[in-house]
């Protein structure tokens, strides 16, 4: 069999003719291997170079064939059967030569794809082990996303909360304009009413003036019955020597005209007193409603202020709602964007899926697209720790207040409270003030005009009268006092709520702070999944083109069998044919060809049972690849699961990072706040401590015109107290000592005097009201303890009031004791002894200024003035 040789490359003519020649050709560098003189087979070929030899083959074929037909008509013409036999072994042995190298590459290219396969199923077992991890990080991510949409939930109710807080402001805003067109209604009514008062000011005005006409023609009057009284006093110390009984009657009958007529000059000035207090009162009325205009005035210009600062937060509301929906819109242009972006990426898959070239190209451009995005995210990433640094720098200096938005505008509405408290207070304080000035004014006019026309019983009732209005106003302001101590305490209260509010707020800052933390960890950790992710889609890809490169060959070289062994068999069969026809000479000969024919057979069937099992295999291959598409399918949608948490989870910190600077910006206003009242309250308890201080001088002066008062009022009723009678076991003859006679010069200094302390008394007591309706001082410990003094508002101690007593009476209850005593003085003058008062100096009538003898007193010896006998 080494004498027949088959070419492995199609032979040309001349070769064709040497191979049909009987004699010997040298073979050309024939390999260790091979016996053929005309090529060497290669093994490890390309596929084309296997193609262009599987051609060679075909085209040698079919020469092969056309060389037999010609041998078959040769055979007639009684063709040599050696050279059949050559050519038939030299086809069997081309055939056999030709599958063995086809058995030996699938071979090889069965081991490459059980390699293959091998690195396939370690890819599968890898990327099993990150389906499960990835699994788990999903279930983990799932249970955040539920965390994240209770915040979520939780951030949208207090939106709600807000919006609803909105409406309510827009519906106090309408109530406010409501409110204020009330309110100037009611000033243009108040408007009409102060005019009114002005022209009953007016009117009063004219009264006063004609009263002090008519307390001026009293006076005349005065002045003219006292010329008569002295003009009858000089006639009578004329007639006096010579009739001593006529005297005594005379002066009886004097003193009886003197009273009667003292009586009805002070019934006719208490009248005059009495209209005048009414139409003070009127004054005070008008006084009243003016004031009203201007607390109304103040009322609407706070209401004024607060509608102008509500404005501005509705203003605020509304620019917020318009980035709002700036952002919505927006965020639906990406939305749609991203869906334009999708409906092209189907369609270039639906193109790329045709051919691997478009593949090849697809897959570059996912890389590069991924590589964009991978950068895309750092620098995102980059600005997301910028940002992170830069908010725990701002956290790290605001450690001290954190405060949630609801418990932020508590403490800006209560702020706001306590401020227009106060400003209320003030500007009541200063009202009061004013009132007091102007009343405090119209007062002095009233009884510098008054205080002309008064007698010392006058001058006592308005006094009296002063007291009690004292008394009132001390009741006032004892009231406001307690009110402001309410107040305090009040304020204490909202202190230790705001102290408690701070602790509330740490703690919310303090699991803000972890909650950025773990964003920032799992950022981190999806961050490694998905490049995780983008290194498994690349291996992916590349097992997807070595699948379908391995596919398209293994159809290419089943064709090439099929084709090839239909041919064989054919040749086989003609063969077949032709030697059984030519096997009559030589029965050896056709038994050799029978078992030459068995052992074709044999190999054909070996070949076939082969190419089953390598169908077999390649089904097999098949089936895994198409678990493979399947598993990757999974993967892909898993990624992008994956990558919908991600931008979930990115609009979370987004989210997060705009709460903890709204956070931040609230506590900063917070603390400001604090500061503010913190400021506040050390000026109002440095007020408290000045007021104290006044309160204190003002109880001394307050005393001490106490004690000026009973000075007077000893006065005035030393002038009503019963005269002793004559016929006393005292009594001495008169001498020239004993008669005292009074200059009118120093009754008029003394007079003077009396009204100069009249006056500082006056001004004393306005100095004394203006103190009064100042907020009084708190002690240091007001905080802790209530002050005993102010704890009950009926309780008072006599150190801190000490007109006790004269607070427990009205000014109708002190006129009544007044006339009761005057009253009783005159019924009781007759019976009565003179009781003399020593602790207080003497006041004498002005009688003894007509030279009336005196009478010396039995304890102090001091005349008492009496007419001698």
């Amino acid at each position: 069999m080494d004498t027949f040789y088959t070419p492995m490359r199609t032979p040309t003519a001349k070769a064709r003719r040497k191979a049909l020649s009987p004699t010997e050709q040298v073979p050309v560098e024939a390999g260790p291997s091979f016996s053929s003189p005309y090529a060497v087979v290669e093994l490890g070929m390309d596929e084309n170079e296997m193609r262009v030899h599987i051609l060679e083959q075909d085209t040698t074929i079919r020469e092969l064939r056309r060389t037999i037909k010609r041998m078959e008509e040769d055979m007639n013409s009684k063709m040599n059967e050696s050279i059949l036999i050559e050519t038939s072994n030299r086809i069997n042995s081309h055939e056999s030569r030709l599958l063995q190298k086809d058995i030996a590459i699938y071979e090889h290219e069965v081991k490459e794809m059980k390699e293959n396969l091998r690195i396939a199923k370690l890819d599968l077992s890898a990327e099993m082990n990150k389906r499960k991890t990835i699994e788990d990080d999903l279930t983990r991510r799932t249970i955040e996303l539920e965390e994240f949409e209770l915040k979520l939930k939780s951030a949208n109710e207090a939106a709600s909360k807000l919006q609803e807080k909105l409406v309510e402001k827009d519906q106090r805003i309408t109530q406010l304009g409501s409110e204020i067109s009330a309110a100037k209604f009611e000033y243009s009514v108040l408007e009409t009413r102060y005019a009114k008062s002005k022209q009953d000011c007016e009117e009063a005005k004219s009264r006063n003036k004609t009263l002090t006409l008519e307390v001026a023609s009293l006076k005349i009057a005065l002045a003219e019955c006292k010329e008569e009284l002295r003009r009858g006093l000089e006639a009578v110390k004329d007639q006096k020597e010579n009739m001593t009984k006529r005297e005594i009657e005379l002066r009886r009958s004097l003193e009886s005209n003197l009273v009667n007529h003292n009586l009805s000059t002070s019934h006719s000035l208490i009248n005059a007193f009495q209209s005048l207090s009414s139409q003070i009162e009127t004054i005070q009325k008008t006084n009243l409603t003016s004031d009203q205009v201007a607390e109304i005035q103040l009322k609407i210009g706070e209401l004024t202020a607060t509608n102008k600062f509500l404005e501005g937060k509705v203003m605020e509301y509304e620019e917020k709602e318009n980035t709002l929906a700036k952002h919505l819109a927006e965020a639906q242009g990406n939305a749609e964007s991203a869906k334009a972006e999708l409906a092209e990426l189907q369609k270039k898959l639906v193109e790329i899926e045709g051919s691997s070239t478009l593949t090849h190209q697809y897959l570059l451009e996912e890389s590069n697209k991924i590589k964009q995005q991978k950068a895309a995210l750092r620098c995102e990433l980059i600005e997301l720790r910028r940002d992170y640094n830069k908010l725990k720098e701002k956290l790290e200096k605001m450690e001290s207040i954190k405060v949630d938005a609801e418990e932020v505008e508590k403490l800006r509405a209560e702020l706001e409270s306590s401020r227009r408290r106060e400003e209320h207070f003030k500007k009541e304080e200063a009202r009061l003030k004013e009132e007091l000035e102007s009343t405090q004014e119209k007062m002095r006019e009233l009884e510098e005009a008054l205080n002309i026309a008064k007698q010392q019983q006058g001058d006592v009732e308005v006094e009296q009268s002063m007291n009690s209005e004292l008394r009132e106003e001390l009741k006032k302001a004892e009231a406001k006092l307690i009110e402001l101590y309410q107040m305090v305490d009040t304020v204490d209260t909202q202190c230790e709520q705001y102290r408690l509010l701070k602790k509330r707020a740490d703690e919310t800052r303090q699991k803000a702070l972890d909650e950025c933390s773990q964003m920032a960890t799992k950022l981190r950790e999806t961050q490694r999944e998905l490049e995780l992710q983008k290194a498994s889609e690349v291996e992916v890809n590349q097992l997807r083109a070595e699948k379908d490169r391995l596919e398209m060959k293994i159809r290419y070289l089943n064709d090439e069998l099929r084709e090839t062994h239909n041919d064989y068999r054919a040749e086989l069969a003609q063969l077949a044919r032709q030697i059984s026809e030519s096997k009559h000479k030589d029965a050896t000969d056709n038994e050799s060809y029978v078992q030459k024919i068995d052992e074709l057979n044999r190999k054909v069937g070996q070949m076939e049972s082969t190419s089953r099992s390598a169908r077999r295999h390649l089904e097999e291959l098949k089936s895994e690849n198409e678990k493979l598409q399947e598993q990757v399918s999974d993967v892909a949608a898993r990624e992008r699961e994956v990558a919908n948490e991600n931008k979930k989870l990115r609009s979370g910190l987004a989210e997060a990072v705009s709460k903890i600077e709204q956070y931040k910006k609230e506590a900063e206003s917070c603390k400001e706040m604090c500061k503010e009242m913190a400021e506040q309250l050390g000026a109002n308890e440095e007020q408290i401590r000045k007021l104290e201080d006044e309160v204190a001088n003002l109880e001394e002066t307050l005393r001490e015109k106490e004690k000026l008062e009973e000075y007077l009022q000893s006065q005035v009723k030393a002038k009503d107290m019963p005269k002793l009678s004559r016929r006393s076991t005292l009594l001495r003859t008169p001498s020239d000592i004993s008669l005292e006679v009074i200059d009118p010069v120093i009754v008029e200094e003394l007079e003077n005097e009396k009204s100069s302390l009249l006056r500082e008394l006056e001004e004393k007591k306005k100095v004394l009201m203006s103190r009064k309706m100042m907020p009084p001082p708190l002690p240091k410990d007001h905080r802790c303890l209530p002050s005993p003094i102010y704890s009950n508002p009926y309780s008072v101690t006599p150190t801190r009031n000490p007109l006790v007593t004269l607070q427990s009476k009205s000014v109708g209850d002190v006129r009544d004791s007044f006339t009761q005593n005057k009253s009783s003085a005159v019924a009781t003058s007759k019976p009565q002894k003179a009781i003399m008062r020593h602790d207080i100096p003497h006041s004498w009538n002005e009688v003894r200024k007509f030279g009336v003898f005196s009478i010396k007193c039995a304890v102090c010896f001091v005349g008492v003035p009496t007419v001698s006998s």
